[in-house]
């Protein structure tokens, strides 16, 4: 059994099957990173999923079609509409390892 760490944990959730993103990964981050750093992280990730075509991706180089599609709430972040990327700073973090069956 691994122990507990703290990190910022990242995942994606949705509202509908139609949205739900193909790939599902967990992004861990380093507990030290300041909050802004995490945001800038998250919108590259979200920016850079499969939810945009590249030429969609542009008008996101500058910071207003970000406005209402980041919401913070305390030790969490949350961007996107449907789905959405959320970040987490958490301090009980634990992996287990998968057993084949």
């Amino acid at each position: 059994m691994s122990r507990k760490r703290a990190a910022w944990v990242i995942t994606w959730d949705w509202f509908s099957e139609t949205r739900k993103p193909r790939r599902l990964l967990l992004h861990i981050l380093q507990p030290r990173w300041k909050v802004s750093r995490v945001l800038e992280h998250m919108k590259f990730l979200y920016l850079n999923s499969e939810l945009f075509v590249p030429s969609e991706r542009l008008r996101f180089l500058s910071e207003k079609p970000w406005r209402g599609l980041i919401h913070q709430e305390g030790p969490r972040i949350i961007i996107g509409d449907n789905p959405i990327l959320v970040g987490s700073w958490v301090h009980d973090l634990r992996v287990e390892p998968v057993v084949a069956e």
